[in-house]
C-alpha cells in the first residue's frame, strides 16, 4: 500500500482484537506477509467479521460448482465496477500468475509435441 494513501479510518492496535481474529491475522501474515487492511477494519466489529469470514469460506469452497478461474474473473470485474483498488490489485496478481503459468505450460507442451488426451471429447456429429 502506498504510504501516502490510507483508509478513512484505521484498525485497532493488535491487542484490542479478540484471539480468534488474531488467529485470522496470523494466517494472513503467513499467506500475504502482512495483515490485510480490510480485515483490520472489519475486525472493529468482531462478530460481524467472523460471520463474514464464515460466509466467504462457504462460498469459496473446493466443492463449488464454479470454476476457480470464473470465480476470479467475476471477483475482479465486480471489484472494477465498485472501484475497489485493493480487490483489483489482489485479483490482478492472481490472474497474472495464472496467465504466466499457462503460458509456461502450453509452450512447454507445444515444444515437446504433447498430444491431447481426449478430456474435451468432440460431440457426435461435429468435426474437430
Amino acid at each position: 500500500m502506498d504510504a501516502a494513501v490510507k483508509p478513512r479510518i484505521g484498525g485497532f492496535p493488535p491487542g484490542r482484537y479478540p484471539w480468534y481474529l488474531r488467529l485470522i491475522f496470523w494466517l494472513q501474515r503467513r499467506k500475504y506477509g502482512c495483515e490485510l487492511e480490510p480485515a483490520l477494519l472489519w475486525g472493529r466489529m468482531p462478530r460481524a467479521f467472523l460471520i463474514l469470514t464464515l460466509l466467504y469460506r462457504s462460498l469459496d469452497r473446493p466443492a463449488s460448482p464454479l470454476d476457480p478461474e470464473l470465480r476470479s474473473l467475476v471477483q475482479v470485474r465486480i471489484s472494477q465496477i465498485n472501484w475497489c483498488e485493493f480487490c483489483v490489485d489482489l485479483k490482478i496478481v492472481e490472474l497474472t500468475a495464472l496467465i504466466a503459468f499457462q503460458n509456461l505450460s502450453s509452450k512447454f507442451n507445444a515444444a515437446l509435441g504433447v498430444p491431447a488426451h481426449g478430456f474435451c471429447a468432440t460431440p457426435p456429429g461435429t468435426s474437430p
